[in-house]
């Protein structure tokens, strides 16, 4: 998904500049030619900034709430796996502590 819309951006930053550079070719000099080149140039900046003018704030603050509810999951299952881990050690160590005392009795 973020490559489609990564490939299709940089294609309309693409071809808006090979668009530009051709009337620019074309455009004989004289006094139209700066303002066609100003104007040229804030449409290019127009295609370069479309995915910040068409960015939707309440998707993307879904998006985060999400990832944030997603992040404290595995955050408590973490907590949870480390908790066991240290039971399971410890039991092993007691009952090397025991292994060990019965070796010494015997």
């Amino acid at each position: 998904m973020i490559w489609d819309t990564l490939r299709s951006w940089l294609m309309g930053i693409i071809s808006a500049g090979v668009v530009l550079s051709v009337l620019y070719a074309l455009l004989p000099k004289g006094r139209w030619r700066p303002a066609a080149q100003a104007a040229g140039g804030v449409a290019l900046l127009l295609v370069i900034l479309r995915p910040v003018v068409d960015l939707d704030m309440g998707t993307f603050a879904l998006s985060y709430d999400d990832y944030e509810r997603q992040i404290e999951a595995l955050k408590k299952k973490v907590e949870e796996t480390l908790q066991e881990s240290q039971r399971i050690q410890e039991k092993q160590t007691q009952q090397e502590n025991v292994g060990a005392a019965q070796g010494r009795e015997a």
